[in-house]
């Protein structure tokens, strides 16, 4: 369920990206900013991820082990954990070609 700050405004992307280096995400919308709300990824092996707004990384490297996940609630309060600056893509960086799947929660404004 959205949490009541952004109940009307979010949408949930799908996360399908195997290949090394960036993937796309979600585009830019001039004038906005993508923030990511709540997540839930999960890699096939061992790799390596990091959240990009456009070529600049949101946060440092996140080490996923085969079949691990990573996960980020939804806060109540709207708690924004990333934003892209505005009019940048949202990309996920993978150290390595390895399947990583799930779901990332953003408001675009």
């Amino acid at each position: 369920m959205a949490s009541n700050f952004y109940q009307q405004k979010y949408r949930t992307i799908s996360v399908n990206a195997s290949s090394s280096g960036d993937n796309a995400l979600l585009s830019g919308v001039s004038g906005q900013s993508v923030k990511v709300i709540a997540m839930d990824v999960v890699a096939a092996a061992a790799v390596s991820a990091k959240l990009r707004s456009n070529t600049t990384d949101l946060h440092a490297a996140l080490p996923l082990t085969a079949n691990g996940n990573y996960w980020l609630p939804e806060s109540p309060s709207g708690e924004v954990y990333f934003q892209t600056a505005a009019g940048e893509a949202l990309n996920l960086n993978l150290s390595g070609a390895v399947a990583v799947t799930g779901w990332i929660k953003v408001v675009v404004e």
